[in-house]
């Protein structure tokens, strides 16, 4: 039986890749990539460096910085789309006490954004992480011992797959996971957020 469930945020309840493109276009200055050709390299595991050495893009210094910097300013975050109904998630989250999982380092805009999409009621469903802790450490530190589900889109989100009863579902609609961890963690892949929410509850029945 399922006791704790876990839900990642960026790229597996939001759609994230307007986000992402738009600050890498936006610090290399100019459109050397359109959104569909970034978005094809990410989905081949590319991260923006490989993409920028494919392009042969020189990225400034301090890119990563400013990258992670930009990604949580609002102006940006207003580029991610819900990729499930608020009414359908905030239901699904109540009735079976599951935390909304991530890693932010600005707490306050994350909470702000649950609020203009629609989900602001899950502030107490929602635990985020900052840069010294790991999804899969967190949960191992708190919910030892417990049937886990994990449903998220990155490598991230997969390692927890790899924990004692735990099971990772993995959707499409993010960045990816990398095969070696398909290999060594124990995965389910679905299409999106809302077919993993139905074959969850299917493990429930």
């Amino acid at each position: 039986m399922i006791t704790s469930i876990f839900i990642d945020f960026d790229g597996t309840i939001v759609d994230v890749w307007r986000r992402y493109y738009t600050v890498f276009s936006d610090i290399v200055k100019y459109p050397l990539i359109d959104f569909d050709q970034y978005k094809a390299l990410r989905n081949k595991q590319y991260s923006d460096l490989d993409v920028a050495k494919k392009l042969q893009i020189n990225l400034p210094s301090d890119f990563k910085i400013a990258k992670l910097k930009m990604l949580e300013e609002e102006r940006y975050l207003h580029f991610d789309n819900l990729l499930i109904s608020p009414k359908i998630f905030i239901a699904f989250v109540i009735s079976n006490n599951a935390i909304v999982l991530t890693k932010r380092k600005d707490k306050t805009m994350f909470f702000r954004q649950l609020d203009w999409l629609g989900l602001g009621t899950l502030e107490n469903n929602s635990v985020v992480l900052g840069s010294g802790m790991e999804k899969k450490d967190w949960i191992k530190n708190h919910f030892a011992g417990k049937r886990i589900v994990m449903i998220g889109d990155s490598d991230k989100d997969a390692e927890v797959g790899q924990l004692q009863d735990a099971l990772a579902v993995i959707v499409n609609t993010g960045f990816g996971v990398s095969n070696e961890l398909i290999e060594k963690s124990n995965i389910t892949k679905v299409n999106d957020i809302n077919r993993a929410i139905d074959f969850v509850m299917e493990l429930a029945l």
